[in-house]
C-alpha cells in the first residue's frame, strides 16, 4: 500500500476515524484514507472494477441427513488436507502454539505431515494469561516430538523498546485494534531462524464455535427429548425459550406491532437513541451490517457468514500482528481454518453437531480427539490479554498526551470526555467497553501523527507523540 500511497497527497478518512473511535470498527470497503478502498475478504476484484464473492453462501443448504461421525470424519479429513496445502515440507515453518482448541488442532496435524517445523509460544505469569500448562500438556502429548521456542512476554519494555512508535514502523495503515506488541519477541524469533511462513489457528473461532441458538432446532424437528438435555445445560432455561419465542413474535408481526403490545401489556418499551459515555451523546454508527434471519435454521449459517464478512472481521484482520508482519517482513501467517473448502462444509453442518452438552465446540472436540490432550479438550475458557494493554498505556505520558489531542481537533470528541476516561482508568472503575474506547483514542492519536503518508495540513499532529517518538 505504501507505493500507492507515494502517488499523491492523501487525506484522513474522517468517517473512518469516528466510526473506528466510537464503534472499533469501520465500514467493510473502506480504508483510514479517503478515496482508497479495500478488497474485502472472500472477494476478487476483476479488471472491470466489479467484486464477485468467492463462496456462494446463499447457494449453501444444512445437510440434515449427514450423521454425527460422518460429518466428524470429513471435517477432519478437510482439515488435514487444508492444513498439509499449507507445508512446504523443505523449509523450516513455525506454529503458533497458545495451548487453545484452534492452535493446539493446527500444531497436532502439521507434526504428522513434517518434522521442520517449531512451536511459537507466548509465555505469561499474570493469573488472566497464563497459558503455560495448556501449551506443555500438548506438547506432552505429542511426546515433545518437535522444537519450541518459548519467549516471556509478560512485561516488556513499553517505554523505550517496544513502544507505539515500534508499533507504528511496523503498521502505519491502521490504528491499532487489539495490541500485538506483546507478539514483538516472538517476531524477532521467527526472523532469526529464517522462517518465513507460520501456521496458526486463525478464524477457527468464526467457521467452528456453536450457538445455544442451535437448541431450540430440535424442537422444531420433533426431537423433543434431544431439546430436554441441551435446555438442562443452560443455566436459566426458562428465559432463554421466553427470549426465543418474543423474538419469533417479533419477526411475525413486526417491530413496531411488537412495542405496541407491549405497551398494551404494561410492558416498557426501549425507544432507540444515541449512546451516551461521560456526558457525550456516541454518533449512531454510519454503517449496518445486515444478517438474513428468515428461518432459525438459517441463523447458524447466517452468523457464520457475518463473522467471516463483518466490518469488526475486515478490522480486526487488516489491522492484525500478522498482516503488518507480512506487509513490512514478507512473513507469511496461514491458517488452515481460511480453507475454501472447510468453510462451505462447516456452512452445511448441523448447527446441533457445533454445539451440544453445553461445548460450543462439541464437532471439533469430537474430530481432534486423538490430537488434543484432555486438558485442552476440557477446556472452556480463555486467555484475557487487557493487563498487556494496561502494561503499554502505563508507558505513556498520558497528562502531556492529552495537552492538545487531535481528535479533539477533529470536532470527534470533548476533551472532557477524554479526561473522563483517563479518570476512570486511574480509578480502576472503568468499564470494559470503555477501556477499549479509551485504548482507541491513544492508537488514533499515535496513528495520526506517525503516519508518513498522511497529508496533516487540516489537522495539526499531536505534538507529544510528535517529541516522543523523534529518533
Amino acid at each position: 500500500m505504501g507505493e500507492l500511497l507515494k502517488l499523491s497527497s492523501i487525506s484522513v478518512n474522517i468517517c473512518a476515524v469516528q466510526d473506528f473511535l466510537w464503534h472499533g470498527t469501520i465500514q467493510p470497503d473502506a480504508t483510514m484514507y479517503q478515496n482508497i478502498y479495500k478488497v474485502p475478504h472472500g472477494h476478487i476484484l476483476k479488471d472491470d472494477g466489479t467484486l464477485t464473492s468467492k463462496i456462494d453462501y446463499t447457494s449453501i443448504s444444512i445437510d440434515n441427513h449427514i450423521s454425527f461421525q460422518d460429518a466428524s470424519v470429513k471435517f477432519r479429513q478437510l482439515f488435514e488436507d487444508a492444513t498439509q496445502n499449507l507445508i512446504d515440507t523443505s523449509k523450516m515453518i513455525g506454529c503458533q502454539l497458545s495451548g487453545g482448541f484452534d492452535s493446539s488442532s493446527v500444531y497436532g496435524i502439521a507434526t504428522k505431515y513434517t518434522d521442520n517445523i517449531i512451536a511459537l509460544s507466548m509465555d505469561f505469569s499474570h493469573p488472566s494469561c497464563d497459558e503455560r500448562d495448556y501449551v506443555d500438556a500438548v506438547m506432552k502429548f505429542h511426546g515433545y516430538k518437535t522444537d519450541i521456542i518459548r519467549k516471556d512476554c509478560t512485561a516488556l519494555d513499553y517505554k523505550y523498546r517496544y513502544n507505539m512508535k515500534w508499533n507504528y514502523d511496523l503498521n502505519p495503515h491502521w490504528p491499532i485494534w487489539v495490541t500485538f506488541t506483546m507478539l514483538a519477541p516472538l517476531m524477532e524469533a521467527v526472523r532469526e531462524n529464517n522462517i518465513d511462513t507460520v501456521l496458526t489457528g486463525q478464524v477457527g473461532d468464526h467457521t467452528l464455535a456453536g450457538n445455544q441458538a442451535s437448541i431450540i432446532n430440535h424442537l422444531y424437528r420433533g426431537k423433543i427429548s434431544d431439546f430436554a438435555r441441551e435446555v438442562s445445560y443452560l443455566k436459566h432455561p426458562k428465559r432463554y425459550i421466553q427470549r426465543h419465542f418474543k423474538n419469533k413474535l417479533k419477526d411475525k408481526i413486526g417491530e413496531a406491532s411488537f412495542n405496541r403490545l407491549k405497551m398494551l401489556l404494561g410492558k416498557s418499551v426501549i425507544q432507540p437513541s444515541c449512546e451516551e459515555v461521560f456526558g457525550e451523546k456516541v454518533p449512531s454508527r454510519s454503517f449496518v451490517d445486515i444478517v438474513d434471519r428468515k428461518t432459525f435454521k438459517w441463523e447458524d449459517q447466517a452468523r457464520i457468514v457475518y463473522s467471516l464478512t463483518s466490518s469488526f472481521f475486515h478490522m480486526s484482520r487488516y489491522s492484525s500482528f500478522s498482516n503488518a508482519v507480512y506487509e513490512k517482513y514478507g512473513i507469511k501467517f496461514v491458517s488452515p481454518f481460511e480453507d475454501e473448502e472447510l468453510i462451505k462444509f462447516m456452512l452445511s453442518v448441523p448447527p446441533e453437531y457445533r454445539y451440544s452438552m453445553g461445548n460450543n465446540r462439541h464437532l471439533h472436540a469430537h474430530a481432534m480427539k486423538d490430537v488434543l490432550p484432555p486438558k485442552v479438550l476440557n477446556r472452556r475458557d480463555k486467555a484475557e490479554f487487557s493487563v498487556i494493554v494496561r502494561q503499554q498505556i502505563d508507558a505513556i505520558d498520558r497528562e502531556k498526551l492529552w495537552q492538545d489531542p487531535t481528535l479533539v481537533k477533529m470536532g470527534l470528541i470533548k476533551l472532557e470526555t477524554i479526561k473522563a476516561h483517563e479518570e476512570a482508568y486511574i480509578g480502576g472503575k472503568m468499564k470494559p467497553r470503555d477501556f477499549n474506547r479509551y485504548w482507541r483514542m491513544i492508537n488514533i492519536e499515535y496513528w495520526y501523527a506517525l503516519n508518513p503518508y498522511l497529508d496533516k495540513s487540516e489537522f495539526a499532529p499531536n505534538p507529544y507523540v510528535l517529541e516522543s517518538c523523534k529518533d
